[in-house]
């Protein structure tokens, strides 16, 4: 599926399948060193600094026996169009501009331990056993007591609550600074990064910036980073991500969002959001702003602090957006999100600088309903809503729109269990559908499986729309299609 960028599904796959071993150069921080080729495993080298980059390479990053062994402690910043892959088996490499603290730590109170690490941290982790990552929650009232499972931050110490004596612990605090982890730059055009993890980082786990163009990052895990985990800024063009999972990234969460979301398009940035499992961002699942155009297409987003949010800009161009076969999933009380998908404006709209999107079956559940939690709200733009079950919000479609010139086009969507399927506040501009369902749309298993069960009123009810092929699972929707992510099959 390909709406309006420019780029087919099937030149990205060409792209996608350039990385392939042998690697020109081989990357092992843990057995490799500087003086080595770099040519072959047994030689490789110790640092993605002492290989001699060129364009047209292929670099391989060796996976680790566990999951925290090989970490390669540096920024990667690129600048020739390059491949960069993993090698061997085993757990992701993962790139991480952190420090790791084992020791140094001294009691301060109890079960707070306290340590002078030279700079204000921003997030900070704790590595335990198996896979798990836990990270620990900002006190910035009481800084010196942050609680249990919670830090502080005092001038250049960080007080820490793990509940004991944290020696021995693995603890990491991302690096001072603002450098991403990695960052697309200027002559990085059609870089490929892919199979490796970007956790831990100061700032953005990727970035694509300095006009770069169709740059990749695939199955890669993008999390805990202090800021964006995906963050495509200033002019980058034809930016994908694809079948990565984008996860706890962002400084503190608060009733206004956090600082950093799991992926975001700003500016003037076009681009691809693909088979993403995208959750537990401090901020926006996704954020699209300014005049920014994306497509998002078969992802998983949940419990976000807010999961979708385009935002537009007085004086630019408003941006297309195109959702598609997605499933949002707003869980209860404890998430902060007053909706699932906003679109909205920064001054006063315009018809020029108002987004348009274009939502087509996906599928917004709500676990629990929340006073004023909306599915869909529209502030302003120009918004075509078809194909989409929305269950468990206090208002689906939620209007509220002083801009008498922004539009809400819906029809073919379900609409159960919401206490106020249309809500409008401001100019009346939502009501029911001619084609809406408002039934039960029979999931398997609500909250689990978001598949239709036989019998389901979502069944054929839906209506084809150009440009959407494949549901969620990548089948192909039938003639007519189902309501929702999913095409019904018997």
């Amino acid at each position: 599926m390909s709406f309006g960028l420019g780029i087919s599904l099937a030149s990205v796959a060409s792209r996608a399948a350039a990385i392939l071993t042998p690697f020109d150069y081989y990357v092992d921080p843990v057995n490799g060193s500087a003086l080595n080729s770099g040519r072959t495993p047994g030689a490789a080298k110790a640092a993605w600094g002492d290989v001699p980059v060129e364009a047209g390479m292929r670099i391989g990053f060796v996976r680790g026996e566990t999951l925290y062994s090989n970490m390669l402690r540096e920024s990667l910043l690129l600048t020739a169009n390059v491949h960069i892959g993993a090698y061997g088996a085993g757990y992701r490499p993962i790139v991480a501009r952190s420090v790791r603290h084992t020791s140094g730590w001294a009691n301060s109170s109890g079960t707070v331990y306290a340590k002078d690490i030279g700079y204000a941290a921003q997030n900070v982790f704790v590595l335990s056993g198996g896979d798990t990552v836990t990270k620990l929650i900002v006190n910035t009232s009481t800084p010196t007591t942050p609680g249990a499972g919670g830090f502080g931050v005092s001038g250049t110490s960080v007080y820490i609550d793990v509940g004991a004596d944290p020696a021995g612990m693995l603890i990491e605090i991302p690096a001072s600074g603002t450098d991403d982890n990695i960052q697309f730059n200027t002559g990085s055009d059609y870089s490929v990064v892919e199979g490796i993890a970007s956790w831990f980082g100061p700032n953005n786990g990727f970035e694509a910036t300095g006009g770069s163009v169709g740059v990749e990052v695939s199955m890669c895990d993008l999390s805990y980073n202090s800021n964006d985990g995906f963050g495509a800024h200033g002019t980058a063009s034809i930016a994908r991500i694809e079948d990565c999972v984008v996860r706890r990234n962002g400084g503190a969460r608060t009733l206004s969002g956090g600082r950093g979301d799991g992926i975001s398009f700003h500016d003037y940035t076009t681009g691809f959001i693909r088979r993403c499992d995208i959750r537990d961002n401090e901020k926006s699942g996704i954020s699209n702003q300014s005049s920014a155009s994306v497509d998002t297409d078969r992802c998983f987003l949940r419990n976000n602090a807010q999961e979708l949010f385009i935002l537009s800009i007085t004086n630019q161009v408003g941006g297309t957006h195109n959702f598609t076969s997605n499933v949002i999933y707003v869980p209860g009380a404890d998430d902060l999100a007053g909706y699932a998908l906003q679109v909205g404006n920064v001054g006063i709209a315009t018809p020029e600088n108002r987004p348009t999107v274009n939502v087509f079956n996906n599928t917004f559940y709500g676990s629990a309903i929340i006073s004023s939690r909306s599915a869909i709200r529209s502030l302003t733009g120009n918004v075509t809503s078809r194909n989409n079950i929305i269950t468990g919000f206090s208002r689906g479609h939620d209007y509220r729109s002083s801009d008498t010139t922004a539009t809400l086009d819906n029809d073919h969507d379900c609409l159960y269990n919401c206490t106020t399927p249309y809500f409008n506040n401001g100019t009346a501009g939502v009501t029911a559908g001619a084609h809406d369902v408002a039934a039960n749309p029979l999931f398997v298993s609500a909250g689990t499986d978001f598949r239709l069960q036989s019998g389901s009123p979502c069944v054929t009810a839906g209506v084809a729309v150009e440009g959407v092929t494949a549901d969620k699972d990548g089948k192909p929707f039938a003639s007519p299609p189902s309501i929702g992510a999913y095409q019904f099959a018997a």
